[in-house]
Order: C-alpha cells, then structure tokens, then sequence
C-alpha cells in the first residue's frame, strides 16, 4: 500500500520539496536525519549532503564552503532553523500560537498549529516519518521493517504514554496518514521496541573524523 501525507495539511506545506534544482543537505548527528536525508536522496538523487552540522559547528564540503550564497540552497534535515532557509523537521518551533515561524520549515507541528502552549499536542515522531509520507514512499514490507521505522526518535513511545497516545494517533493516521504503523504498535508491547533498539544501534550519534572547513552558521 502507497501512502502519502493527508491532503488537507499537504495543501499547506511549502513547494521548494518537489524542486529540481540542485539542493544542499546538511546531515546532523543521529539516526532521524541520516534516515531523512536517504528518503530525500531517493527522490532527489541531486541533492548531495554537503555539510554536517553537530549541535556546536557546521562543518562543509569544499563545494558549498566557497559558496557566496550558501544559504539560498541549503536544506536542513532534522533541524529546528528559525531563520528563513529550507528545513525537514519535528521540533515545537514556537511558544505561543501566534509566535513568527520559519515559512519555509517543514514541519508536523507547524502544519498542525501546535505551539508550546498546547505541548501534550506535539508530534512526538520522527522528521523521517515526516518525509516518509510527504514523498509517498512504501513502508518496508516486513514487520520488523515498520517497526524499525517506529524506533526512529522513539515514535513508538507516544502509543505507550496516557498524554500523548491520542497525538501520537493523530499524527500517524489523521495528518501523516500511515495508520500501518498504528497498528503495528498495537500488536506489540513497548518492550519489543526497546530490543529492536538495541539491536540496530537506533539511539546512536553519528560522528565524523572529516572536520574540515568550519563555518559559522551563515
């Protein structure tokens, strides 16, 4: 079965996605953006990852680092960026409703209107479930598969917790529509998500030793 984002709050999402220009990823440091930039890369086979950013530095490839205009072409993938520059993301972006929000960021909480305000109303899932839907990709054939995909930023979670089980419905089914992946977590106990962690290495960090051209993030 094909899925693809609910199409009231697709209707609301910014075009540059479905661009064909050539775009600059930038990959941070876990799981969520390597899996969200390879769903984009499967689509854009010409967006290349041209910098890694760890929270402290923003580090860039020889080609984007001498670009005059760095930002006009740079896609962040599982990074809350307030300023006007493309974004996949999953973060709560502003604190109260009416609060200005990066218009080119996408993101469930944004399409949702969630705010820190309503914080219970939050998508508690991964940017790469976010991509998943927005680009109409299959979900893996076998169970572990999805359930790998639920492992992603701990998904899962939200089925298991009082306050955020109805959220955590909401955006799988009503905005993401990937109710497939609901019910897989209702055929299994939050324990099973916790081996499947461990045993692929799902919370880990990524690093590199290839810290070349520092830039200031500009």
């Amino acid at each position: 079965m094909v899925n693809v984002m609910n199409v009231e709050y697709l209707s609301k999402v910014p075009e540059w996605y479905k661009s064909n220009e050539k775009f600059d990823l930038v990959l941070s440091d876990d799981i969520d953006s390597l899996t969200t930039v390879a769903v984009v890369q499967s689509v854009h086979p010409n967006w290349n990852v041209e910098y890694f950013y760890d929270f402290d530095n923003i580090y860039a490839s020889p080609d984007a680092y001498f670009k005059e205009n760095k930002s006009r072409t740079r896609v962040w993938c599982d990074v809350a960026f307030c300023r006007n520059e493309m974004a996949f993301d999953n973060h709560i972006s502003r604190k109260d409703i009416d609060d200005h929000v990066n218009p080119r960021c996408i993101n469930p909480n944004i399409l949702a209107s969630v705010s820190n305000y309503g914080y219970t109303n939050k998508y508690a899932g991964s940017t790469a479930l976010l991509v998943w839907s927005l680009y109409n990709i299959p979900l893996p054939k076998t169970e572990e598969g999805k359930m790998m995909l639920l492992c992603i930023d701990s998904t899962f979670k939200g089925f298991y917790s009082s306050t955020f089980k109805e959220r955590n419905r909401f955006f799988l089914c009503d905005v993401l529509d990937l109710p497939e992946l609901y019910e897989v977590e209702k055929r299994h106990n939050i324990k099973e998500f916790y081996q499947l962690m461990d045993k692929y290495g799902l919370s880990q960090k990524i690093d590199t030793t290839a810290r070349q051209n520092r830039l200031n993030q500009s």
